[in-house]
C-alpha cells in the first residue's frame, strides 16, 4: 500500500492510496481507518465514508467497509499482484488529525455452501501518510 496526502482548494484533504495484493488468495474489499498520532498502533478512525468513488477504481461502499465488487455482489475482486487506486476526500470541517493510515483486507470464502465473511487479519497494514 502507497498512500499520500495533499490539501485541495484549501477546504478538504485528499488522500490518494494505491493498494496491491501481495497475498494468495483474492481480496473483495477492505476496512480503512486511521490513527492520529505515531504512539497510536490501531487506527480508531473510520475513513469509508470519506470514499470519493468517481475518482477511485473501486465500486462502493457500506457504512464500514470499501468494496472491490459491485458493492455486495462480489464478483470483482482484488486478484493477486493487481493494484486499484482509492481516493479519500476529507473535509477541513471534520477536523480529523491523520498520522497513519490502516487498511484490513477481507474476502467471502464459501463453507458449506454459504458465503462466509474473513478478515484477513493477518495481512494488516498501517502506513504513515506523507504530506
Amino acid at each position: 500500500m502507497t498512500c499520500s496526502s495533499s490539501p485541495i482548494g484549501g477546504t478538504k484533504k485528499e488522500i490518494n492510496i494505491t493498494l496491491k495484493n501481495t497475498g494468495k488468495f483474492n481480496i473483495d474489499g477492505y476496512f480503512i481507518k486511521s490513527t492520529e498520532t505515531a504512539e497510536q498502533k490501531i487506527g480508531t478512525q473510520n475513513l469509508t465514508g470519506f470514499f470519493n468513488q468517481t475518482a477511485s477504481e473501486l465500486a462502493g461502499v457500506s457504512n464500514s467497509a470499501s468494496f472491490f465488487g459491485e458493492t455486495l455482489k462480489f464478483y470483482n475482486s482484488l486478484e493477486p499482484n493487481q493494484e486499484k487506486k482509492a481516493i479519500f476526500h476529507i473535509p477541513n470541517s471534520a477536523e480529523i488529525t491523520i498520522d497513519s493510515i490502516e487498511i484490513i483486507p477481507f474476502r467471502f470464502q464459501k463453507f458449506k455452501n454459504k458465503n462466509r465473511f474473513v478478515t484477513c487479519g493477518e495481512a494488516k497494514v498501517l502506513q504513515k501518510v506523507e504530506c
